[in-house]
């Protein structure tokens, strides 16, 4: 059934977390989660965090930002996530979304979803729009996002690394493990390559909706 984008008068500023900057830019009804994703008939999970959990999670959260600790692995899911929602959401009629909607789906606070929408938009992935109707698109269809590509556009670390500092050139060991493990690592990352190259944000929805 069509979604009545109109028949709410929710908007951003209802939002927990709403990015005010974001919200003046964008006028129109922003959609319940519940509506959105297709459960109307019960209460938006967003909507049913309380207060001090959502205050818990967010610091939290910012933490993880300001020092940097948000794992790759981690950063390509979220990232993942965020373009599988935006496909659905085009897909239900709704071409852009704001940060605010997707870290809701996400379940995260928006500061994390923000990063993550910016590295997509540097790569391409995604498109940015201000002003009237702002928030974020993909930047090509779905079919043509990769899971390799996401993990270039979020993940500047290697998928296995050597030691931060070098090993001891004493120990039989510690002078011959590093290009031993570079070449099993070398082999390791490009069978996984491989295989996240096989598979786009289309696959993974589809898998979802299954």
């Amino acid at each position: 059934m069509p979604i009545n984008l109109r028949s709410t008068s929710i908007t951003a500023r209802d939002l927990p977390g709403c990015d005010l900057d974001l919200a003046l830019d964008h006028p129109r009804p922003v959609v319940p989660m519940s509506v959105l994703c297709g459960f109307a008939g019960s209460a938006d999970p967003y909507r049913r965090r309380s207060r001090s959990n959502v205050t818990r999670s967010i610091a939290s959260e910012v933490d993880v930002v300001e020092t940097g600790g948000v794992a790759a692995n981690s950063r390509v899911t979220i990232a993942a996530h965020a373009l599988a929602w935006l496909e659905l959401a085009r897909r239900r009629g709704r071409e852009v979304l704001t940060s605010d909607e997707v870290a809701a789906s996400v379940n995260t606070n928006a500061v994390i979803v923000r990063r993550s929408l910016g590295d997509l938009q540097r790569a391409g992935l995604v498109t940015a729009r201000r002003g009237n109707g702002a928030g974020f698109s993909l930047g090509r269809p779905a079919t043509e996002i990769t899971l390799l590509d996401i993990w270039l556009a979020v993940s500047p670390e290697p998928l296995l690394a050597l030691h931060h500092s070098e090993p001891n050139l004493d120990c039989p060991v510690g002078r011959g493990i590093r290009p031993v493990l570079t070449n099993l690592y070398d082999e390791a990352t490009d069978a996984f390559r491989t295989t996240l190259a096989r598979r786009t944000v289309s696959d993974v929805l589809e898998r979802i909706l299954a």
